[in-house]
């Protein structure tokens, strides 16, 4: 529902989604297979107000409130293995001026585990502060942006609670005061655009990076969390060079990060060996889980991303991007886990109206660098096809659209996907859309 009056406007949503799927059986994890259910129960409310307040020219108010519920089973079992579930409400109000915005942002998040996560019950309370500035200086732009944040968890240590891995002394009220802030130079020259930034950030750790003690059946692992694990602080630098001229697009980026204490839970062993202290036994029907341990590694992460655009005329326009990505895991002395292959990403769109046709094709390369008990994947090559049509009336657009993905059914696997080594992506898949527009 949406409101328009003279100077401001308002709109109230209610979404309701709910889906169920599953994993196949796997000697790893469960014999049978794992059911998922998930529901999802989404209300908005926006107000926008045009103003005059102090250099500031709109008012944005965003609430919006969440009850999020999924639950994990052995396939034709009639109970749950695990249940979890949040609810999250947040206020965010926010004002904007032509160069300059500011505004805070309150969320409350309540969490709830049962059946064989033993996760506490726990709540989730963030109070912040931001704010934008950029300033025109001859040929140059200044930004500069900071956050100011308190956050604070509050397990529930009135009940009592089970746990398999974790000390019940160590389960305590935590509280983060963070501080991000971030600031970068723009120049234009002619047909070149130069950008140079910094930034430092700061991320409390979640409910589960601290109390997590159980399995996760979607992924097929159990996670144990770091009930001591500090607030992750990262620097970094950025540089990016644009070139555009005529119908060419070019856009450079080269990127470097620190962080003395990043946040990742890595698997602590691999391959089968019974009684192995790597491998949580009994926690499925007839099958076993890696365990994965949240952990706070001192690491560095660079690497560098180009995108590209080319118009040949009114009719054929070709786009394309290339990324790679190198992490080092300081601490030990080693390969960065879950760092994503090399990708090599073409387009190209013809349009001869009404009709439009866009074939795409990625490229990944096999990744070799990994971590500690992480497995390499190889490199693969993919198609997708999406053809539209489009019908123009008085009142409304009408698009009819088919899109076809992995359009030669290629079998590839995920490298981040912790389900890898069960099952690969999906395979061919065809999709029909109609759209209307009006």
């Amino acid at each position: 529902y949406m409101y328009f009056g003279n100077d401001f406007f308002s709109s109230f949503s209610l979404e309701r989604f709910n889906t169920d799927y599953g994993i196949p059986g796997s000697p790893e994890g469960h014999i049978n297979g794992v059911s998922i259910s998930m529901k999802r129960n989404t209300q908005k409310f926006n107000f926008h107000k045009d103003i005059s307040i102090a250099g500031f020219q709109t008012f944005d108010l965003d609430q919006r409130y969440i009850d999020y519920r999924h639950s994990e089973s052995v396939t034709g079992s009639s109970y749950a293995s695990v249940i979890l579930a949040h609810q999250i409400l947040s206020l965010n109000a926010k004002l904007s001026g032509n160069q300059k915005s500011i505004g805070s942002l309150l969320k409350i998040r309540d969490f709830q585990a049962y059946e064989f996560y033993w996760t506490p019950d726990a709540q989730e309370i963030s109070i912040s502060l931001y704010g934008l500035y950029e300033k025109e200086l001859n040929q140059y732009t200044l930004q500069s942006s900071f956050r100011i944040e308190n956050n604070s968890i509050i397990p529930d240590i009135t009940s009592e609670y089970f746990y398999a891995n974790l000390d019940i002394n160590q389960i305590n009220d935590r509280n983060f005061l963070l501080f991000s802030a971030a600031a970068a130079i723009i120049t234009k020259r002619k047909n070149w655009e130069l950008s140079l930034g910094s930034m430092f950030t700061s991320r409390a750790p979640s409910i589960e990076d601290l109390y997590s003690d159980g399995p996760h059946l979607g992924v097929y692992n159990y996670e144990i969390g770091l009930p001591e694990l500090g607030a992750e602080h990262t620097y970094g630098l950025e540089a990016s060079l644009g070139y555009m001229v005529d119908k060419t697009e070019l856009k450079i980026t080269s990127y470097q990060n620190y962080s003395p204490n990043y946040h990742l839970s890595k698997v602590m062993g691999a391959g089968y060996e019974p009684g192995a202290d790597w491998i949580e036994w009994g926690s499925g029907s007839a099958g076993w889980l890696y365990i994965y341990q949240m952990s706070g590694l001192e690491v560095y992460i660079h690497g560098y991303e180009s995108e590209f655009r080319y118009d040949l005329n009114d009719i054929i326009s070709f786009d394309g991007s290339f990324s790679a990505t190198r992490g080092r895991n300081l601490t030990d002395n080693s390969s960065l886990y879950y760092m994503p292959p090399d990708r090599i990403l073409l387009s190209t769109e013809i349009k001869i109206l009404p009709f439009s046709i866009n074939l795409m094709h990625k490229k990944v390369f096999n990744q070799n660098r990994i971590g500690l008990y992480e497995s390499a994947t190889s490199g693969y090559e993919t198609y997708n096809l999406i053809g539209t049509y489009t019908i123009k009336d008085s009142w409304a657009i009408h698009k009819i659209i088919l899109q076809i993905d992995n359009v030669f059914d290629r079998k590839y696997y995920n490298h981040l996907s912790r389900i890898k080594s069960i099952m690969p992506e999906k395979g061919r898949n065809i999709g029909l859309q109609y759209r209307l527009n009006f």
